[in-house]
């Protein structure tokens, strides 16, 4: 601690420095959150995946009591996550915080931990998605996890003017090949038009041995509550690429899935899907597309690390603890 932990008990709950933790009903914790959260830290998509666990937590920290942040946790076999079902959440905040001010949320959190004797895994967003807060609250949270590690995740920085000059100079060759070709980037309307966009994605996935994880129906379900949309990428009047966009915060647009077909990967139509998507999503006046990682369970796959630069995409970091309470 930085300034020393002070806890004393009030009603049943445990206050560190002057934060409580409570457990509160969705419905509570509802109120607590803004416009700027993002969708996987908002009640609508973790009751949604509520099936998932076998229990279910939102976490109010009230300092002077006003809620300064929460944190929704499901329950999976023995261990508590946040997330279980998506691909980062963790805290939420009502506003930004200091150094001290983290380092004692983070201390009442583990005073929670150690009280109800559990394990928490956390996955953080990105950097990038709130760089000050999540840097110095990714530093906090590594200062007293017993587990540690970073994902590399790539992302389109939106606010650039020039999206040449993001390339290198293959990846600016390729672009050019591909857009002598008479293209189209097409919303899917259609439930067919949508499927056609998943099952080009699935048979990508398929060719390169990587798992698809959630089903269209998933997709689907979770498209209720998230605005998102299909696309679909046209070359001399043929489908060779797709992509599904979720709109996961108010100046961030993630890419779920993407791919293309191998059989028109000649014609370069991921890199016309990426230039298409980059000024599709600049000019709908989000800051930020996020691509994904690049990496699983901390170790990297370097050839698609190349590819995300290649195509114009700055590497960030995505911080994953484990905070542990001990009988």
């Amino acid at each position: 601690m930085f300034s020393g932990t002070k806890k004393r008990l009030t009603m049943g709950h445990l206050i560190t420095n002057g934060i409580e933790c409570i457990q509160v009903s969705a419905a509570d914790y509802s109120h607590f959150l803004t416009s700027e959260t993002i969708v996987y830290q908002s009640v609508a998509f973790n009751e949604l995946n509520a099936s998932k666990v076998s229990q279910l937590r939102y976490l109010l920290f009230k300092r002077d009591g006003k809620a300064i942040a929460g944190m929704i946790v499901g329950k999976k076999g023995d261990v508590w996550q946040s997330p279980f079902s998506a691909p980062f959440a963790g805290f939420s905040f009502s506003k930004s915080l200091s150094l001290a001010s983290l380092d004692s949320l983070v201390n009442c959190l583990l005073d929670y931990i150690q009280k109800n004797v559990i394990t928490l895994q956390i996955t953080m967003p990105p950097l990038f998605y709130k760089q000050d807060l999540y840097v110095k609250l990714a530093y906090i949270l590594q200062r007293y996890s017993t587990f540690c590690y970073t994902d590399i995740n790539y992302a389109f920085d939106l606010k650039t003017d020039d999206y040449d000059s993001l390339l290198n100079k293959e990846s600016r060759k390729n672009l050019n090949r591909a857009k002598y070709i008479p293209s189209e980037l097409k919303r899917a309307e259609t439930l067919e038009e949508k499927k056609l966009v998943y099952d080009v994605i699935a048979e990508n996935r398929k060719a390169k041995g990587y798992p698809l994880k959630m089903s269209f129906n998933d997709l689907e379900k979770t498209r209720a509550i998230v605005l998102g949309d299909y696309f679909l990428l046209m070359m001399d009047q043929e489908p060779v690429a797709s992509a599904i966009v979720f709109e996961v915060a108010p100046t961030i647009a993630q890419v779920i899935y993407w791919g293309d077909l191998s059989a028109y990967s000649l014609k370069r139509p991921m890199n016309l899907l990426a230039f298409e998507l980059f000024h599709l999503y600049k000019k709908r006046g989000f800051e930020f597309l996020d691509i994904g990682p690049a990496s699983e369970l901390g170790a990297p796959n370097t050839g698609l690390c190349h590819y995300k630069e290649s195509i114009g995409c700055f590497a960030d970091l995505k911080y994953h603890f484990t905070l542990q309470g001990k009988a």
